[in-house]
């Protein structure tokens, strides 16, 4: 049972990060999705005891009426509204952790569950101690770089939709091979690898290693850049003060920063490119009768859904990046915007949101 369990695990995890791109592509549009998106200083709140937003803040005028209307404009609003930006649906962003530590785990799991069953290609390997490091590395920097102000939260949705993430990210990284059959590896795999082949691999290990380094080398920066703000309150045309507890923000400088808003975001999309590219040419496949265990009979027994769901599960690697790619770009872009909005020298920097000299 519990091989078919994984079986099936392995082919509805694909639609789900597919709806989650869906999600992430609509919140540009939908302003529920996109208070449900929302985390730190572009989290849009309506209590009494929320922040106002960066225009706002820097007008006496309307931090004056915020105070009153906030509360009254959040009694009055839908149940919907009250979901997506209400203080009780909210989850301070320390609890990022979580996400990594559930990665962590799953990963530890997956590797244990499948290493006694099949054999394993050097890529995959690679791949497994790769993710290992990515993850071991986040958790790190959420404990020892990260600096994180007291009223900067996300939404509890958000925090839903990344422990999901993280939890099921094994499935779309590796061949689940407990009920897959896997007929391109050979017992003398590693002596059949081209040099070509060789130098491909270590090219792309070595571009997953510099998407990590520059992701923590940035990191790095904007908790020494909120280290010099609690310290330090200067270059007044930098700053916005907000509401109780006190949030000051600045714009960051140095390395990717002197071209893109968000090159953290810019590295994470890098790894997982790298992920992709390492094991893009291995594909599992799955027999029929895995699904037929627990899918209804009339879903099963349809060829064309069949079909549909082996092809996502080969190319569910693809589908992992595209998911992290439009999310990311989208949270860069809603970032990049409220840069925009807070410094007004802000576009004197000719700095774009996530790709340098494109978007």
């Amino acid at each position: 049972m519990i091989e078919v369990l994984l079986c099936i695990l392995g082919f509805l995890v694909s639609p789900a990060y597919l709806c989650l791109m869906v999600v992430a592509l609509l919140s540009t549009l939908v302003p529920f999705l996109k208070d449900l998106a929302s985390h730190g200083k572009t989290l849009t709140k309506l209590s009494s005891h929320a922040s106002t937003t960066a225009n706002d803040e820097r007008s006496p005028h309307a931090a004056g009426n915020s105070s009153g209307d906030s509360g009254e404009s959040f009694q009055n609003s839908t149940w919907i509204q009250q979901f997506s930006q209400g203080k009780m649906f909210q989850i301070h962003k320390r609890c990022f952790l979580h996400f990594y530590v559930a990665g962590l785990l799953s990963l530890a799991w997956f590797a244990l569950s499948t290493a006694a069953t099949h054999k394993t290609s050097s890529c995959h390997n690679q791949g497994m101690l790769l993710l290992a490091l990515h993850l071991a590395r986040r958790c790190y920097e959420c404990l020892r770089i990260h600096q994180y102000s007291e009223n900067s939260f996300m939404h509890l949705a958000g925090y839903v939709c990344g422990v999901f993430h993280y939890l099921f990210l094994p499935w779309m990284v590796f061949d689940d091979k407990i009920t897959c059959n896997d007929n391109h590896l050979d017992d003398d795999e590693p002596n059949k690898m081209a040099l070509s082949e060789y130098v491909w691999n270590i090219s792309i290990v070595l571009l997953c290693l510099w998407g990590q380094w520059e992701q923590y080398q940035h990191h790095a920066l904007l908790s020494l850049l909120r280290q010099k703000q609690l310290s330090n309150n200067k270059h007044e045309e930098e700053e916005i003060v907000g509401s109780q507890p006190k949030a000051v923000h600045k714009i960051p400088r140095g390395r990717l920063f002197q071209y893109i808003s968000c090159p953290h975001y810019l590295a994470e999309i890098v790894i997982y490119t790298a992920f992709y590219l390492l094991l893009r040419q291995q594909h599992d496949s799955c027999q029929e009768p895995c699904l037929s265990g627990l899918l209804p009979s009339m879903i099963a027994a349809r060829e064309e859904v069949m079909s549909v769901l082996l092809t996502m599960r080969q190319w569910r690697r693809l589908v992992l990046v595209l998911w992290v790619s439009s999310n990311l770009t989208v949270t860069g872009i809603r970032c990049h915007n409220w840069y925009l909005q807070a410094f007004p020298t802000y576009p004197s920097l000719h700095r774009k949101a996530i790709f340098p000299f494109i978007l």
